[in-house]
Protein backbone atom coordinates (compact mmCIF):
# COMPACT_ATOMS: atom_id res chain seq x y z
CA UNK A 1 0.00 0.00 0.00
CA UNK A 2 3.16 2.54 0.79
CA UNK A 3 3.78 2.25 -3.16
CA UNK A 4 0.52 3.10 -4.33
CA UNK A 5 -0.95 6.41 -5.43
CA UNK A 6 -4.45 6.38 -4.88
CA UNK A 7 -6.44 7.83 -8.00
CA UNK A 8 -10.18 8.23 -8.90
CA UNK A 9 -9.57 4.74 -10.89
CA UNK A 10 -8.26 2.80 -8.18
CA UNK A 11 -9.57 4.60 -4.96
CA UNK A 12 -12.15 2.07 -5.02
CA UNK A 13 -9.95 -1.27 -4.72
CA UNK A 14 -8.07 0.03 -1.24
CA UNK A 15 -9.76 -0.90 1.51
CA UNK A 16 -11.56 1.59 4.17
CA UNK A 17 -8.81 1.30 7.01
CA UNK A 18 -6.17 1.88 4.62
CA UNK A 19 -8.09 4.89 3.02
CA UNK A 20 -8.85 6.58 6.73
CA UNK A 21 -5.10 6.02 7.67
CA UNK A 22 -3.57 7.47 4.22
CA UNK A 23 -6.03 9.88 4.68
CA UNK A 24 -4.57 11.47 8.07
CA UNK A 25 -1.35 11.13 6.73
CA UNK A 26 -1.96 13.35 3.64
CA UNK A 27 -3.37 15.62 5.84
CA UNK A 28 -0.27 16.78 7.87
CA UNK A 29 1.78 16.44 4.55
CA UNK A 30 -0.23 19.10 3.03
CA UNK A 31 0.32 21.51 5.44
CA UNK A 32 3.73 21.62 4.80
CA UNK A 33 4.93 24.29 2.45
CA UNK A 34 5.93 23.10 -0.99
CA UNK A 35 3.55 20.50 -1.28
CA UNK A 36 3.74 18.02 -4.33
CA UNK A 37 0.51 18.59 -6.99
CA UNK A 38 0.41 14.95 -6.76
CA UNK A 39 -0.07 14.76 -2.73
CA UNK A 40 -2.76 17.56 -3.31
CA UNK A 41 -4.69 15.56 -6.26
CA UNK A 42 -4.29 12.18 -3.95
CA UNK A 43 -5.78 14.11 -1.48
CA UNK A 44 -8.69 15.12 -2.75
CA UNK A 45 -9.27 12.10 -4.67
CA UNK A 46 -9.57 10.23 -0.49
CA UNK A 47 -11.07 13.18 0.61
CA UNK A 48 -14.32 13.14 -1.79
CA UNK A 49 -14.49 9.30 -2.04
CA UNK A 50 -14.42 9.62 2.20
CA UNK A 51 -17.28 12.14 2.05
CA UNK A 52 -19.43 9.86 -0.42
CA UNK A 53 -19.17 6.92 2.17
CA UNK A 54 -19.81 9.17 4.95
CA UNK A 55 -16.37 8.17 6.97
CA UNK A 56 -15.61 12.25 8.17
CA UNK A 57 -17.43 11.67 11.28
CA UNK A 58 -15.04 8.93 12.44
CA UNK A 59 -11.81 11.16 11.00
CA UNK A 60 -13.34 14.17 13.46
CA UNK A 61 -13.80 11.86 16.14
CA UNK A 62 -10.07 10.99 16.23
CA UNK A 63 -11.06 7.89 17.05
CA UNK A 64 -7.65 5.52 17.37
CA UNK A 65 -7.15 2.43 14.46
CA UNK A 66 -5.81 -0.26 15.95
CA UNK A 67 -2.29 -1.47 14.44
CA UNK A 68 -2.57 -4.07 10.84
CA UNK A 69 -0.59 -6.67 13.07
CA UNK A 70 -2.92 -6.01 16.23
CA UNK A 71 -6.68 -6.35 14.05
CA UNK A 72 -5.06 -9.19 12.17
CA UNK A 73 -3.78 -11.70 14.84
CA UNK A 74 -7.26 -10.69 16.90
CA UNK A 75 -9.23 -11.90 13.50
CA UNK A 76 -7.14 -14.68 13.50
CA UNK A 77 -7.46 -15.56 16.59
CA UNK A 78 -11.20 -15.28 16.25
CA UNK A 79 -11.31 -17.45 12.98
CA UNK A 80 -9.62 -20.35 14.46
CA UNK A 81 -11.89 -20.34 17.80
CA UNK A 82 -14.86 -20.26 15.28
CA UNK A 83 -13.61 -23.27 13.73
CA UNK A 84 -13.00 -25.00 16.94
CA UNK A 85 -16.52 -24.06 17.93
CA UNK A 86 -17.81 -25.44 14.86
CA UNK A 87 -16.21 -28.92 15.25
CA UNK A 88 -17.69 -29.00 18.97
CA UNK A 89 -21.09 -28.21 18.15
CA UNK A 90 -20.57 -31.04 15.00
CA UNK A 91 -19.47 -33.38 18.06
CA UNK A 92 -22.54 -32.57 20.07
CA UNK A 93 -25.22 -32.97 17.60
CA UNK A 94 -23.88 -36.49 16.59
CA UNK A 95 -24.10 -37.29 20.24
CA UNK A 96 -27.42 -35.99 20.59
CA UNK A 97 -28.63 -37.95 17.44
CA UNK A 98 -27.54 -41.21 19.25
CA UNK A 99 -28.75 -40.49 23.03
CA UNK A 100 -32.00 -39.46 21.08
CA UNK A 101 -32.37 -42.88 19.89
CA UNK A 102 -30.95 -44.99 22.33
CA UNK A 103 -33.30 -43.30 24.86
CA UNK A 104 -37.05 -44.69 23.59
CA UNK A 105 -36.17 -48.47 24.93
CA UNK A 106 -35.07 -47.51 28.80
CA UNK A 107 -38.35 -45.02 28.46
CA UNK A 108 -40.14 -48.62 27.70
CA UNK A 109 -38.73 -50.17 30.64
CA UNK A 110 -39.96 -47.34 32.74
CA UNK A 111 -42.90 -47.73 31.88
CA UNK A 112 -43.35 -51.79 32.41
CA UNK A 113 -41.98 -50.73 35.97
CA UNK A 114 -44.95 -48.09 36.50
CA UNK A 115 -47.40 -50.38 35.19
CA UNK A 116 -46.11 -53.29 37.96
CA UNK A 117 -44.24 -55.62 35.50
CA UNK A 118 -40.42 -54.86 36.73
CA UNK A 119 -40.49 -55.20 40.53
CA UNK A 120 -44.24 -54.85 41.70
CA UNK A 121 -46.34 -52.41 43.19
CA UNK A 122 -45.19 -49.73 41.03
CA UNK A 123 -41.88 -49.39 41.90
CA UNK A 124 -39.04 -48.33 40.03
CA UNK A 125 -36.07 -50.04 40.46
CA UNK A 126 -33.23 -47.55 41.14
CA UNK A 127 -30.89 -48.92 37.56
CA UNK A 128 -33.90 -48.53 35.58
CA UNK A 129 -34.34 -45.06 37.12
CA UNK A 130 -30.56 -44.32 36.49
CA UNK A 131 -30.91 -45.68 32.72
CA UNK A 132 -33.54 -43.43 31.92
CA UNK A 133 -32.59 -39.98 33.87
CA UNK A 134 -29.22 -39.62 32.33
CA UNK A 135 -29.14 -40.34 28.73
CA UNK A 136 -32.43 -37.50 29.23
CA UNK A 137 -30.03 -34.89 31.55
CA UNK A 138 -27.39 -35.45 29.10
CA UNK A 139 -30.08 -34.49 26.23
CA UNK A 140 -30.76 -31.44 27.76
CA UNK A 141 -27.33 -30.59 28.76
CA UNK A 142 -26.42 -30.77 24.62
CA UNK A 143 -29.39 -28.97 23.61
CA UNK A 144 -28.33 -25.97 25.90
CA UNK A 145 -24.83 -26.04 24.37
CA UNK A 146 -25.52 -26.09 21.41
CA UNK A 147 -27.84 -23.50 21.50
CA UNK A 148 -25.11 -21.52 23.34
CA UNK A 149 -22.81 -22.09 20.91
CA UNK A 150 -24.81 -21.61 18.30
CA UNK A 151 -25.14 -18.11 19.38
CA UNK A 152 -21.58 -17.36 19.79
CA UNK A 153 -20.98 -18.69 15.69
CA UNK A 154 -23.58 -16.59 14.72
CA UNK A 155 -21.48 -12.98 14.32
CA UNK A 156 -18.70 -14.98 12.57
CA UNK A 157 -21.28 -16.10 10.19
CA UNK A 158 -22.51 -13.35 9.23
CA UNK A 159 -18.55 -11.69 8.44
CA UNK A 160 -18.21 -15.22 6.34
CA UNK A 161 -21.43 -14.18 4.19
CA UNK A 162 -19.73 -10.97 3.22
CA UNK A 163 -16.73 -12.58 1.61
CA UNK A 164 -16.46 -13.44 -2.26
CA UNK A 165 -15.86 -17.04 -3.65
CA UNK A 166 -12.36 -16.67 -3.41
CA UNK A 167 -11.49 -15.10 -0.10
CA UNK A 168 -13.85 -17.85 1.80
CA UNK A 169 -11.67 -20.29 0.11
CA UNK A 170 -8.36 -19.05 1.15
CA UNK A 171 -10.31 -18.66 5.07
CA UNK A 172 -11.36 -21.88 4.63
CA UNK A 173 -8.08 -23.62 3.37
CA UNK A 174 -6.00 -21.53 6.07
CA UNK A 175 -8.15 -21.50 9.01
CA UNK A 176 -10.88 -24.24 9.27
CA UNK A 177 -8.08 -27.11 9.59
CA UNK A 178 -6.67 -29.49 12.58
CA UNK A 179 -3.73 -29.13 10.27
CA UNK A 180 -1.63 -25.89 9.50
CA UNK A 181 -0.04 -25.76 6.19
CA UNK A 182 2.40 -23.39 4.88
CA UNK A 183 0.97 -20.73 2.66
CA UNK A 184 2.85 -21.91 -0.59
CA UNK A 185 1.43 -25.20 -0.13
CA UNK A 186 -1.56 -23.61 0.12
CA UNK A 187 -1.73 -21.08 -2.81
CA UNK A 188 0.58 -24.10 -4.99
CA UNK A 189 -1.17 -27.25 -4.55
CA UNK A 190 -4.81 -26.85 -3.31
CA UNK A 191 -5.97 -23.36 -4.41
CA UNK A 192 -3.97 -23.20 -7.73
CA UNK A 193 -3.75 -19.21 -7.44
CA UNK A 194 -0.10 -17.37 -7.59
CA UNK A 195 1.51 -15.71 -4.98
CA UNK A 196 0.79 -12.12 -5.40
CA UNK A 197 -3.09 -12.94 -5.86
CA UNK A 198 -3.28 -15.36 -2.68
CA UNK A 199 -1.62 -12.56 -0.33
CA UNK A 200 -3.94 -10.15 -1.75
CA UNK A 201 -7.25 -12.24 -1.28
CA UNK A 202 -6.16 -13.44 2.25
CA UNK A 203 -5.31 -9.57 3.27
CA UNK A 204 -8.91 -8.31 2.08
CA UNK A 205 -10.87 -11.50 3.48
CA UNK A 206 -9.10 -10.23 6.58
CA UNK A 207 -9.88 -6.80 6.47
CA UNK A 208 -13.55 -7.96 5.51
CA UNK A 209 -14.24 -9.75 8.62
CA UNK A 210 -12.67 -7.31 11.18
CA UNK A 211 -15.06 -4.76 9.83
CA UNK A 212 -17.86 -6.90 10.26
CA UNK A 213 -17.41 -8.04 13.46
CA UNK A 214 -16.36 -3.90 14.29
CA UNK A 215 -12.62 -5.19 15.15
CA UNK A 216 -11.78 -1.93 13.16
Amino acid sequence: MRNIEITDKNVTLIPMDWLLIRYQKLNKKIKQPLVDAKILSEHAVIERYLADKGHFEQLELNLPRPKREEYVGVTEQMLKEYYRLQRRKERLEQEWEYLSKTCTPAETKITASYNGGGGGAGLISKPVEKAVLQPLDRLENIEREIYGISNRLAPMERALQALDYDQLRIITAKYFVTEKKKDQVLYEEELFLNRQKYYELKKTAIITIAQALRII
